[in-house]
Order: structure tokens, then C-alpha cells, then sequence
């Protein structure tokens, strides 16, 4: 049942935004995916916070990952959580602001 404002009863309208929010972020990384990932691809996820989607780019059978995130305890997160499900392809992970750092420099000058 509606209220007057138009949210549905004992259900806050925040979290039904975050919800849909979310949806519509999952929708667009699952078109893109299929639309533009080959196999062996390299794959960039900036701000891949704490969970990347491993299912997408296993189904995509990429090559290669490479997940960036501003925040230390994230990248920590998703490395632990990647060494842990031994995939098929490569990962490397880097903390830095994607907005304010050249990642490509960064890259090739990785060891």
C-alpha cells in the first residue's frame, strides 16, 4: 500500500533507491560486458571496491584483470578474496585515484 508521499509502507524510500540505484549499475556492467568483452581481453574495473563481479568476466573468459580502488582496505578485500577462488586469468591490483594519478604510467612502470 502507498503512503502519501508514494512509498510503499514499512519500506524506506531510500533503500528502494539504493536498490534500483544498484539494479541499474549491474544492468550497464552486464551490457557492456557482453557488448565489448572478447576472450583474453584485459580488463580495467576502476573503483572496484570490495567485490568485484568475478561471475561476468569468468562467463567473458578474460585474460587478464587489473582492479583499481582509492581506498586500501578494499583492494585488501577484493586481492584476498581473488587469490582465494584460483581463477583461470591474471589479476593485479592497485590503491590510487584514478581522477588525480596517469594509470597507464603507473602501470608500466609496475614491476
Amino acid at each position: 500500500e502507498l503512503s502519501e508521499r508514494g512509498a510503499m509502507a514499512g519500506y524506506p524510500a531510500a533503500a528502494r533507491t539504493e536498490s534500483t540505484h544498484h539494479r541499474l549499475i549491474d544492468f550497464a556492467k552486464t551490457a557492456l560486458t557482453k557488448i565489448f568483452l572478447f576472450p583474453y581481453a584485459t580488463v580495467c574495473e576502476l573503483y572496484c571496491g570490495q567485490v568485484p563481479d568475478v561471475e561476468k568476466f569468468d562467463e567473458a573468459l578474460i585474460g587478464h584483470y587489473i582492479g583499481i580502488d582509492v581506498c586500501s582496505s578494499g583492494i585488501s578485500q577484493v586481492r584476498e578474496a581473488w587469490e582465494s577462488q584460483r581463477k583461470s586469468y591474471t589479476s593485479d591490483f592497485f590503491e590510487l585515484d584514478p581522477c588525480t594519478v596517469t594509470i597507464l604510467s603507473l602501470y608500466l612502470l609496475s614491476p
